[in-house]
C-alpha cells in the first residue's frame, strides 16, 4: 500500500498488523488498506470527523462494488444492500456544520449523495437495514466491520 510514497513502511512496519485485523475482521485486506488510505489522506476534510465521501468508498470496497453502481438505479440485490449500509453508516457517522456546531447530516444530503431525488430513500434505508441486522448477524457483523473500518 502507498501513502504518501511510503510502500516500505506500510509493508515492513504494520503489513503483519493489518494482515491480522482483515483476518480477525474477516474482510479483504483491500477493504482495509483502503481504509487506511483514505483516513491518511482524507483526515483533515472534515476535521477528523467522517466525511461521507470516505463511508461510500469504503463500503463499495467492502461490498465489491463500484461507486458508479452504488449512485445509479439499480435494483441488483447486492447492489442495494451497499447503498442501504452506506446511506445507514453515513446517518451514523457523518456530520455537517449547522448553525456553528456539528449535526448529523440530514437525510436529504444523503439522498442527494447517491443521486436519489427524495430524503424518503435515506429513511427507507436506515429502517431496512435496522430489520436486516435484527435478523442476520453476518450483517450486523459487516455493518460492524465498516464502521471498524472508517475508524470509529
Amino acid at each position: 500500500m502507498s501513502v504518501n510514497g511510503h510502500d516500505e513502511v506500510w509493508a515492513g512496519r504494520y503489513g503483519a498488523a493489518l494482515q491480522h485485523v482483515a483476518h480477525k475482521l474477516q474482510v479483504p485486506m483491500t477493504a482495509i488498506e483502503e481504509a487506511i488510505r483514505w483516513r491518511v489522506i482524507n483526515h483533515k476534510e472534515f476535521e477528523g470527523r467522517i466525511s461521507p465521501k470516505s463511508v461510500v468508498h469504503v463500503t463499495c470496497k467492502y461490498f465489491g462494488v463500484r461507486r458508479d453502481e452504488i449512485d445509479s438505479q439499480s435494483i441488483v440485490k447486492h447492489i442495494v444492500r451497499a447503498r442501504h449500509t452506506a446511506m445507514y453508516v453515513m446517518r451514523a457517522l457523518c456530520v455537517a456544520r449547522w448553525s456553528g456546531g456539528w449535526k448529523p447530516i440530514t437525510y436529504q444530503k444523503i439522498a442527494e449523495t447517491f443521486n436519489q431525488k427524495r430524503h424518503t430513500a435515506a429513511l427507507r434505508a436506515q429502517r431496512v437495514v435496522r430489520e436486516r441486522m435484527s435478523i442476520d448477524a453476518k450483517y450486523k457483523k459487516d455493518i460492524s466491520n465498516i464502521i471498524s473500518l472508517l475508524g470509529r
